[in-house]
């Protein structure tokens, strides 16, 4: 017969025990919750217009404390993995004619587009092409454009990098890809500006003479960012939500809301 005080003092480690494994368990599962939540974040969760003013997407906490700052991909299966999504209306006013760069929204210095560009989104001024940037150590002017895209029609875009690919979807469909081919993305803590008012050329070595010229006309709608690469499935759902009927000061979105469907047949 095991005496009683041992017995005591087994059932009441057995307790101790039993209540740090529960304690574990609990703070495991929240992290992991955490941990899911905190891979995905919707920037703009409404309809914006580059009528209205400027959007600057803080991300440093510390100054502003309802910074969403987003996060780097960590131990992602392909390496370095994100995405950005959004569904985009470029209005026919955004054409002045000139092979210049209106801005859709780029992650880099605020007061400057160039050099940062990690991602920029762009629309050319002389035809009806999106332009997009993504730095590397090696080479910041890194580009690939999405030639004919829809004018006064709504239409989403995702930016999927992974396996050192950066992958342009349209609508749902892969439209170009941009190999990132030895050599890493530079990607960078700056806040996120969209439609923005900059007016700047820069002499890009090797390269060109770039002119970066305010904003383009038109709309953005459920902006977002994820820490790794979206899958087919996940962007064919962001496609089939639409643009946000949510606005913000004076935007108005003109009805019905439809979608180009067609345009990257012939490409």
């Amino acid at each position: 017969m095991i005496p009683s005080g041992i017995s005591e003092i087994g059932i009441g480690l057995g307790i101790v025990l039993l209540s740090g494994a529960s304690l574990y368990i609990i703070e495991a599962v929240f992290n992991m919750s955490s941990t899911l939540q905190n891979r995905s974040i919707n920037l703009i969760p409404y309809t914006a217009s580059s009528t209205d003013k400027q959007i600057s997407l803080q991300q440093d906490t510390k100054t502003f404390p309802n910074a969403n700052p987003i996060l780097p991909s960590s131990n992602e299966r392909t390496g370095i993995e994100f995405s950005y999504g959004f569904f985009l209306e470029v209005d026919e006013t955004t054409f002045n004619g000139t092979d210049d760069l209106h801005n859709v929204f780029y992650k880099g210095y605020p007061a400057n587009p160039w050099p940062l560009q990690a991602p920029g989104v762009y629309i050319r001024g002389n035809v009806n092409t999106m332009r997009i940037l993504l730095n590397s150590y090696t080479q910041p002017f890194n580009y690939v454009d999405i030639e004919n895209i829809p004018i006064g029609k709504w239409f989403h875009v995702v930016l999927n990098f992974q396996n050192l690919i950066l992958e342009v979807h349209v609508n749902g469909k892969l439209a170009k890809t941009l190999p990132f081919t030895d050599m890493l993305p530079y990607l960078n803590y700056e806040n996120i500006t969209v439609f923005s008012n900059k007016v700047v050329t820069v002499n890009i070595p090797t390269v060109s003479t770039i002119s970066f010229n305010g904003s383009m006309s038109g709309k953005i709608s459920n902006l977002i960012y994820a820490r790794y690469a979206l899958s087919y499935g996940e962007i064919q759902k962001l496609f089939s939500q639409g643009p946000s009927t949510v606005t913000q000061a004076t935007t108005k979105i003109d009805g019905p809301i439809y979608f180009a469907d067609s345009w990257w047949a012939n490409q």
